[in-house]
């Protein structure tokens, strides 16, 4: 069977603007300012620097809709636009200096009572030096998307112009309007195009470099546009200046993708992103980073800054869009403020994670004089595409720094061997702040009882997911283990179970359910189980039809599309109840059933204290922070709340989402899939499975490593199952014993 899954075709146009969900911690070329050092020089240096800039929410205009808002300025003052379908509104409003908004829609605004079939995508606003006002949208055809612009010239009646090739296109994504009235649009191809402000005819294309598609800004005569590296990631900031026809780059490096807006106050250049807001004074060639985004809302994966710009005295403003709607945000520099917070929590992970950055930007609005730096080993891509012996280097070497006493303060244990970790006295017993929260209820019993260690706790899971089988059989909750899986699939030779699949997605699905119970309470290798657990695997991949690779159109076995052609059987890890959509909505689809499989869970961003922290206390109340019902309730895609409070909440919020996949099968025909929020009666079984999971699932890549590598020569008859225990034992051994 073939997967095709077509583009969303019917997403359900929601009121609030979808932004990528990973807000995360970029490494920039030269922060050269002290406020976005992650250290200090010196304590005697820290505590003279003064001056950093502090977030204020300001009030929106009384009057505004919150369908879509763009931000925007004029006279060097913030400029709000308000744009509504139903019932059909566009009004603007400009920010006075006292705080105060004025409505200032233009008169031919106001004269349009409708577009031809609405706007699928963001709206926009623009005006050139001239004065004239520009409104552009996307028109909704039987066919797809249209560009259009609106202009007018004296403010009272209006124009569309038609640029040249737009009524053939719609594969552009931003685009800008220069004070001249050159229209600039940058396509998805990375090909910026300028189209004349007369007659609207092509004047010339960029195509030297492969412009970022989403970063585009007009400033005088100059565009700002993005470089791409070979990740789509921004790399250089490119200046282009039009009259000159010439251009020049300055080093923007970005770890991981995130948005960037521009502005601009007269010359200089100013950008924002989620790291902070940086500025490039005119004549200079290195970016000063002017706020530092981790101690505001621009850190939080909650909020998605969706606009900036800045005022004639440096005043920034970002908006915000959320689950709770839109909100302004304005940064004015407080100069008896430390510039660098006095203090400083110091947290260690493999990976960067949503719930981590959340809890970092509340507890230091909460904590104004501590700064929490981040040490992130590998992005999310490096360490999904890392070997085996590259992540050994860097636990390695965190053992190292651990042992000889480092700064580091929190531990993200994900990765970590963090039984070794508490054998060699590394974490510290916070069982005096976990044990009153989960007595009283507020961390789910059934969760934390798989953390006492002789009545100490050194770890707490922060999010959590849940292990469900989902399938086409009302026998399901009787398969919901390896031996019931094997004794069907030997009883049932004509079903298909898990689609193909190979050995190596095999193993990796079930073993972490079966790790446990091959070792024994000396923590040596149980033969006879491990003998058991092999002849099992191998009696379930009889039915699933085993693979060497995957082909690129393929869809990989025990996955939920597999069951609307002939699949039986899929397990997957709902993370969030906004995850879950997809394996409920298959199964809603096919008739069928679900269960929990193993009554088991994967706890996701474990933590731990270092027991030679210098801020013992401090790093207590960051965990109580993560651990709170205000961190816990929000959906971020890394797992359920570990807070029952929270877990609760978050399953009772309105969850607005529609959308229709295709499959496509092999012999060609299509079947249609429409996916919704859950269902009442799908979130409590949810809700009710999440508060009774007891078994904690396993993931050491050591073990599974080893497990592949003996069950390949077992299942091609190289080797019975007791010659491959044997050799994989030989090799656990050896690992073990280091």
């Amino acid at each position: 069977m073939q997967h095709a899954e077509k583009h969303l075709s019917q997403i359900e146009r929601s009121k609030k603007m979808k932004r990528k969900q990973f807000l995360c911690f970029i490494l920039m070329f030269c922060c050269i300012l002290c406020g976005c050092s992650q250290k200090k020089d010196t304590e005697e240096t820290n505590n003279s620097l003064k001056g950093r800039y502090v977030e204020k929410n300001l009030p929106l205009p009384a009057e505004i809709t919150e369908e879509f808002l763009q931000l925007t300025k004029k006279d060097q003052k913030p400029l709000l636009y308000s744009f509504n379908e139903s019932p059909f509104v566009i009004a603007g409003y400009q920010l006075e200096s006292d705080g105060a908004w004025t409505e200032v829609t233009p008169a031919w605004i106001k004269s349009i009572s409708s577009l031809p079939r609405g706007w699928a995508y963001q709206p926009q606003f623009m005006e050139d030096s001239n004065g004239y006002q520009y409104l552009f949208y996307y028109e909704l055809t039987d066919t797809g998307l249209i560009p259009n612009i609106l202009c007018s010239k004296d403010g009272t009646t209006y124009e569309a112009l038609h640029p040249e090739g737009w009524e053939d296109s719609s594969s552009f994504s931003q685009i800008a309007v220069m004070e001249d009235g050159t229209i600039a649009v940058i396509f998805y191809n990375n090909e910026v195009k300028l189209y004349s402000s007369t007659d609207q005819k092509l004047l010339y294309t960029l195509s030297d470099l492969p412009y970022h598609s989403d970063f585009l800004s007009a400033m005088g005569t100059k565009l700002i546009l993005g470089e791409d590296d070979k990740n789509y990631k921004i790399k250089n900031i490119v200046v282009y200046d039009t009259s000159l026809q010439n251009s020049a780059s300055y080093p923007f490096e970005a770890t991981i993708d995130s948005d960037i807006y521009a502005d601009h106050n007269n010359q200089d250049i100013l950008l924002c992103n989620a790291d902070g807001i940086f500025k490039l004074e005119e004549g200079t060639s290195l970016w000063n980073c002017v706020l530092d985004g981790t101690l505001t809302s621009l850190a939080m994966p909650t909020m998605w800054y969706c606009g900036f710009t800045a005022d004639a005295l440096d005043n920034y403003y970002v908006l915000f869009n959320s689950d709770n709607g839109y909100s302004l945000m304005q940064y004015t520099l407080d100069e008896e403020l430390d510039a660098i917070p006095s203090n400083e929590l110091n947290i260690y992970t493999l990976t960067d994670n949503n719930t981590l950055r959340q809890a970092a930007a509340i507890f230091q609005q909460k904590h104004t004089d501590v700064k929490v730096n981040f040490t992130i080993a590998m992005t999310k891509e490096e360490y999904a595409s890392a070997d085996m012996a590259t992540k050994e280097d860097y636990i390695r070497a965190l053992n190292t720094e651990l042992l000889a006493g480092s700064n580091y303060d929190v531990l993200v244990l994900d990765g970590l061997p963090a039984d070794s970790l508490i054998e060699k006295g590394v974490l510290a017993d916070i069982s005096d702040l976990l044990r009153p929260m989960i007595e009283d209820g507020t961390l789910y019993k059934n969760i934390m009882d798989n953390y006492n260690q002789e009545g100490k706790i050194y770890r707490v899971p922060a999010r959590f997911s849940v292990s469900m089988l989902f399938g086409n059989t009302e026998d399901i909750n009787k398969l919901n283990s390896l031996d019931a899986l094997a004794e069907y699939a030997s009883t049932h030779t004509d079903a298909p179970m898990f689609g193909s699949i190979t050995l190596e997605h095999l193993v990796d699905t079930f073993l972490p359910y079966e790790i446990d119970d091959l070792f024994d309470h000396q923590g040596k290798i149980n033969r006879d189980n491990l003998i058991h657990t092999l002849n099992a695997l191998k009696l379930v991949s009889d039915q699933c039809g085993l693979l060497e690779s995957y082909d690129r159109d393929s869809i990989p076995g025990n996955n939920i599309w597999n069951l609307v052609n002939g699949g039986y059987l899929a397990l997957s890890t709902p993370k969030s109840f906004l995850d879950a959509i997809y394996p409920f909505g298959m199964t809603k689809h096919v008739k069928g059933y679900y269960t929990s499989y193993e009554n088991s869970f994967i706890p996701c961003c474990e933590l731990g204290i270092n027991s030679k922290s210098v801020q013992p206390e401090l790093s207590k109340e960051f965990l109580r922070t993560i651990l709170s019902e205000e961190i816990q309730v929000n959906d971020l895609y890394d797992g359920f709340p570990v807070n029952s409070k929270a877990l609760v909440a978050s399953s009772l919020q309105n969850r607005d989402y529609s959308a229709i996949s295709t499959v496509v099968s092999d012999d060609g025909s299509e079947t249609s899939v429409t996916f919704e929020a859950l269902d009442p009666q799908q979130t409590e079984d949810l809700v009710n499975i999440c508060s009774s999971v007891t078994k904690k699932a396993v993931n050491n890549e050591h073990i599974t490593a080893a497990i592949k590598e003996g069950a390949a020569s077992f299942f091609t008859g190289e080797l019975s199952a007791e010659a491959a225990a044997d050799a994989i034992i030989e090799k656990l051994n050896v690992y073990l014993s280091e």
